[in-house]
């Protein structure tokens, strides 16, 4: 998995292009564990996500209706995938996924991959914000608290996983820095309040920082500002 989900699906349909059998039969032959449908749901990830993200950088309808075919192809709601030996997809819709992949690269809406400093910063992040909300547990409201471990342990999931999610992350990131964040003046003790923003800031800023204002507005334009957590 790369940090371009764009050129992650470009790759996953020229690998099913690529296999011969029926549907269903390409789709085990490609999962790598004895989920039969990894392969499938993996692919799919990377289709939404990259839909989503092209509304960045286009309002284009034709954009949009590529995507939908694929997604239709890829979900084949009126056939037996054991039987189906036909899926394809067309490869001029795959150059034209990575030239999008490209664009919204050159615009600085992806993440860059993490470093080994940063991964360490984050998930040091992480586990103080985790350590403190116990200390906190008495405090907040249990709805509060409850979506805050979430957050947190959504967040050390996908930075502790063997393939990191970098948009994902970033999303989750932001979000549970932003709502620890409103909870610090809780904190009585001042060297403890001190790490505790810090520790937010460090979700927040990894991420954010690299955004410019009018890149970020382009994300919120394009009504998918939850993918950098606003």
């Amino acid at each position: 998995m790369s940090n371009n989900p764009f050129e992650d699906l470009a790759k996953c349909l020229e690998l099913i292009n690529q296999q011969s059998g029926t549907y269903f039969q390409r789709l085990v032959e490609l999962s790598e564990d004895s989920d039969a449908f990894s392969f499938h749901s993996k692919t799919m990830h990377f289709l939404l996500t990259a839909k989503e993200l092209s509304q960045a950088v286009s309002q284009d309808a034709a954009i949009r209706d590529m995507f939908n075919d694929i997604q239709r192809t890829m979900l084949q709601p009126d056939v037996d995938w054991s039987l189906i030996t036909t899926v394809s997809f067309n490869p001029r819709d795959i150059s034209m996924i990575r030239l999008i992949g490209h664009k919204v690269s050159s615009q600085g809406l992806l993440p860059h991959p993490l470093t080994k400093e940063t991964h360490e910063a984050l998930e040091m992040a992480l586990k103080t914000i985790q350590e403190q909300l116990s200390k906190l547990a008495l405090t907040l409201p249990p709805e509060y608290l409850g979506n805050l471990r979430y957050l947190i342990n959504r967040c050390l999931d996908l930075i502790n996983g063997e393939e990191i999610d970098i948009i994902a992350l970033r999303s989750v990131c932001t979000q549970a820095g932003t709502a620890a964040y409103a909870f610090h003046s809780l904190i009585t003790d001042e060297e403890e309040q001190s790490t505790f923003h810090n520790a937010c800031k460090t979700l927040i800023d990894t991420w954010i920082a690299p955004l410019t204002t009018n890149i970020a507005g382009n994300l919120a334009s394009g009504g998918i500002g939850y993918l950098i957590g606003s």
